[in-house]
């Protein structure tokens, strides 16, 4: 798993032209702890993954998950809809991706809204 962190986190820095120093600058860790990881003497830990999910602009969950914290997602349902939404939100910029997820955010939250108002309006 480690190794998938790492080859990850390589793509990701590639994709943006960045270097590992840029990564330690910009996710205020150290470049010894960064090399660490490299190498598989440390693996990367609950706060190493924040600060990379704040530098690279991802949810802290997915990585989390890119650097096997937390268990894989279910399998979503094969609605096409929700197929088609994943596709598109992972081929956005990480700003833009953020400001996509805070806006399926607000939807989320309006709908539990709506819906904890119909169920007491029935009671």
């Amino acid at each position: 798993m480690k190794k998938y962190f790492t080859e990850w986190l390589d793509t990701e820095l590639k994709q943006r032209g960045w270097s590992r120093a840029d990564l330690a600058r910009r996710a205020h860790v150290s470049q010894s702890t960064l090399s660490l990881i490299w190498s598989g003497e440390r693996a990367p830990g609950p706060d190493f993954c924040r600060a990379v999910a704040r530098a690279l602009g991802y949810p802290q969950e997915y990585v989390f998950r890119k650097a096997g914290l937390l268990d894989d997602l279910p399998p979503p349902d094969h609605d096409p809809e929700i197929q088609l939404a994943l596709r598109l939100l992972s081929s956005l910029p990480p700003e833009e991706r953020q400001e996509a997820l805070e806006y399926i955010q607000f939807k989320a939250r309006k709908a539990r809204r709506r819906q904890q108002s119909a169920f007491e309006f029935e009671r």
